[in-house]
């Protein structure tokens, strides 16, 4: 599976002329100069599927803005499509298809693909931002459709695709992380034994941590200051915990480690 082609129309720098972009299997690569679309066309993809909410927000600067207007209009419109192609299905890999890619068209040579449209439609309704309206589907029809042809996608149907996107500060811990607390980290079935260590280490490693002198004094200060300001009947207690005893919490925070850095040490991000 893959994203054989992009269709943008008035998203960012792309125009009302609807603007095609053909996509191969394997390795595609954006040349151009500065201000030519490149960062567009990656942010249009992270709307479309993009691994975390914040990269699926759909923002006011997204909408294309032309050169020659002089009066902001009440609405904003933007549409991006998406032609999913499953090379798949040329061989005994049809299996390896998600139940959702059912809702497919097929092409003018008989091919199966998926088409995904997203419409935005912004409205300036006094606020400051104004407000945005979208619309997902897929279309199982090409060309000229109706809206019979139009499945809406839920959100979960949304995320069986993800586009995991390391822009150029190559920062890859941030994408590694939103990536570790999605579907996949999450799908892990993991071991009784696991988490039976977990609750038993972790139990030791906080009453070894509260049976420190100095912690026990600085709670107790803590504790006698809070009461004397907080006299409600629920958060009466503050409490010093190093180790959070929830299983899935504890896996949240499981770190990228890179090494080896300049120092010949590891460079770690938390995740």
């Amino acid at each position: 599976m893959y994203i054989e082609q992009l269709i943008l129309t008035n998203f960012r720098c792309f125009g009302a002329a609807s603007t095609t972009i053909n996509l191969t299997g394997g390795l595609t690569t954006f040349v151009g100069v500065n201000g030519a679309g490149k960062t567009a066309v990656m942010q249009a993809l992270q709307r479309l599927f993009g691994v975390t909410g914040e990269q699926r927000r759909l923002r006011r600067q997204d909408f294309h803005v032309p050169a020659s207007e002089l009066v902001a209009p009440p609405q904003r419109n933007f549409v991006l499509e998406a032609i999913i192609a499953f090379p798949e299905l040329d061989g005994d890999g049809g299996a390896a298809i998600p139940e959702f890619f059912h809702q497919m068209a097929a092409d003018e040579a008989g091919r199966l693909k998926c088409r995904l449209r997203l419409e935005a439609t912004w409205t300036d309704d006094g606020s400051l931002d104004g407000t945005i309206e979208q619309k997902y589907w897929a279309i199982r029809a090409f060309g000229q459709y109706t809206e019979a042809d139009c499945t809406e996608l839920k959100a979960t149907d949304r995320a069986r695709i993800q586009m995991i996107y390391v822009p150029a500060t190559r920062d890859g811990a941030s994408q590694v992380t939103a990536f570790l607390r999605g579907r996949l980290w999450r799908a892990i079935n993991w071991s009784q034994g696991v988490r039976d260590t977990f609750t038993k280490t972790g139990t030791i490693l906080n009453g070894a941590f509260a049976g420190e002198p100095a912690v026990d004094v600085i709670a107790a200060a803590v504790t006698r200051r809070w009461q004397e300001v907080h006299t409600a009947g629920t958060d009466t207690t503050p409490l010093f915990r190093p180790i959070d005893l929830r299983f899935q919490e504890f896996i949240h925070k499981v770190e990228v480690v890179f090494r080896p850095d300049e120092a010949g040490r590891e460079r770690a991000w938390m995740i």
